[in-house]
């Protein structure tokens, strides 16, 4: 979905909000599974509601965008304020 989608679902339903919010830290959790031996994120260091936010302003900027890039962006912020390098860095380095 796009992020125009997910927010015209949401004007319309905002209690799917959680519905959506949780495929997020799916997604991210799954990502993590990944690095777990290069540094995994701690996704509950940003709460919850600034995620939420993130992921609504990257979806207002950019409502071309598919969903997950918000996701994978907020995924992204996260490492970098917790001084890991960013996703793809990780998978450029040797193992």
């Amino acid at each position: 979905m796009s992020c125009a989608e997910v927010t015209a679902a949401l004007q319309q339903h905002p209690e799917d909000e959680n519905l959506f919010f949780s495929w997020a830290q799916g997604f991210m959790s799954g990502l993590n599974t990944e690095l777990l031996k290069r540094g995994e994120t701690d996704l509950n260091e940003l709460p919850f509601d600034a995620q939420k936010q993130s992921i609504s302003a990257y979806c207002k900027g950019n409502p071309h965008a598919p969903y997950f890039e918000a996701v994978f962006k907020l995924y992204d912020r996260m490492r970098h304020d917790q001084g890991l390098p960013n996703y793809e860095q990780t998978w450029q380095q040797p193992h």
